[in-house]
């Protein structure tokens, strides 16, 4: 009896470790940002129903700028949507919102001039759809992630945005040596892991650490751990 309770106590271990979602890696499906003359470039979109912008002359680099619309990056169930208006008497004129169709179920990203924001698709087994949205900006520090995901219901969610993290590791009283400049993502099993870097000592940037984001099928959200590199 003892041996098969330990063999049965050993099945549902390897059970829950089996069933643990497990992500691949991010896969690149669309990309936007803002220029300096205005508009905004879209690159990758399933789907644009946007009206041209049409101040100032376009630049060979971006190619078509749109004003006004809404994108789609993805298919069917895993189509992500952008809403945008560039246009001057809207106050956030480049900071589109991701997420839903109906958007006031989204979030907002800066795309300003030398910003740019790249749409990435995470795969996984589970029925959660996961989208890590990479914002760059014009100096390193302004770099930062934000992880939404559609579950199963057909609702969008934010899980993390590393903005969010740096304020509650970092502190908000931050300058350009303090501020963590996150830098490199990836996936392993049911982890997702970012590097930073910074610049405490003015000696260029150097690796300091790494959030790690562990995905709890219970909570059915991700935990957060901060490894800090000796």
């Amino acid at each position: 009896m003892k041996k098969f309770f330990t063999l049965m106590f050993v099945i549902l271990v390897m059970s829950s470790t089996c069933f643990a979602m497990q992500f691949s890696q991010p896969v690149k499906i669309g990309r936007i940002g803002g220029t300096p003359q205005g508009g905004i470039w879209i690159e990758g979109a399933s789907y644009n129903n946007g009206t041209s912008y049409q101040n100032g002359k376009l630049g060979r680099e971006w190619g078509k700028l749109y004003e006004k619309g809404i994108a789609v990056f993805g298919n069917d169930v895993d189509a992500l949507y952008m809403h945008y208006n560039c246009s001057s008497n809207n106050r956030d004129a480049y900071r589109p919102k991701f997420g839903d169709k109906n958007a006031l179920r989204t979030t907002s990203l800066g795309a300003n001039e030398g910003e740019a924001v790249t749409i990435n698709l995470i795969k996984n087994d589970s029925g959660i759809t996961l989208y890590l949205l990479y914002g760059v900006g014009s100096v390193a520090s302004t770099e930062n992630y934000i992880l939404l995901g559609r579950r199963s219901d057909g609702v969008f969610v934010k899980y993390f945005d590393t903005r969010e993290i740096t304020k509650k590791y970092f502190g908000e009283r931050l300058n350009w040596s303090t501020i963590p400049w996150y830098t490199d993502f990836y996936c392993k099993g049911n982890k997702m892991t970012i590097k930073y870097k910074r610049n405490p000592n003015k000696q260029g940037y150097v690796y300091e650490g790494e959030f790690v984001f562990k995905w709890d099928d219970s909570a059915q959200w991700f935990g957060v751990e901060q490894i800090i590199y000796k």
